[in-house]
């Protein structure tokens, strides 16, 4: 039985929305998108972290977030820990998809206090064979990258806020894209 009628008019288009009681779009699957729109954002500027360059150094050129990503690892020996960051933030990810706000938030913590680990301590490259020693620079990557981890934070707060810890009833539960 329908309780609601809304009509767009829009130049030569008419629509007609009927609003049902028993609507697909209930108002608890409506929160549940909230948060998974936050950590599709999180996402979305990660992939954009990755094109974009993210660091320089003195004398070694510009670096784009994929070069990083994958380069990263071998900076561990180094104790050049904020790469840790990544699969921090890939695991938060996983925890938001399976409805765990509580391990999803603190991964993304996690990942952000790794990433903040690289304005702390000797961020020195040293190039074998160079006769150049040099800081790191960070450019327009990076900061995107922090904001993938900070949007991905805010989607795992929202989801705890909303109620959504580790388990959600059938109802509120939004199936995987």
């Amino acid at each position: 039985m329908p309780y609601g009628r809304a009509v767009l008019l829009s130049n030569w288009l008419v629509v007609d929305i009927t609003l049902d009681a028993q609507s697909e779009m209930t108002a608890s699957t409506t929160k549940a998108l909230i948060p998974r729109s936050l950590m599709f954002g999180s996402l979305g500027l990660f992939a954009c972290s990755l094109a974009l360059p993210a660091y320089s150094i003195g004398c070694g050129g510009v670096f784009p977030g994929i070069f990083a990503l994958l380069l990263g690892p071998i900076d561990l020996l180094a104790l050049h820990l904020p790469w840790v960051a990544n699969p921090l933030l890939l695991f938060s990810w996983l925890a938001l998809r399976k409805h765990s706000s509580v391990p999803a938030l603190a991964l993304a913590v996690l990942a952000a206090g790794a990433a903040a680990m690289f304005w702390f301590g000797e961020n020195k490259v040293v190039i074998a064979g160079a006769s150049c020693s040099s800081k790191y620079i960070v450019l327009s990557g990076y900061f995107v990258w922090l904001m993938s981890i900070g949007t991905q934070i805010v989607a795992a707060a929202t989801s705890l806020a909303l109620g959504q810890g580790s388990e959600m009833s059938g109802e509120a539960h939004v199936e995987s894209i």
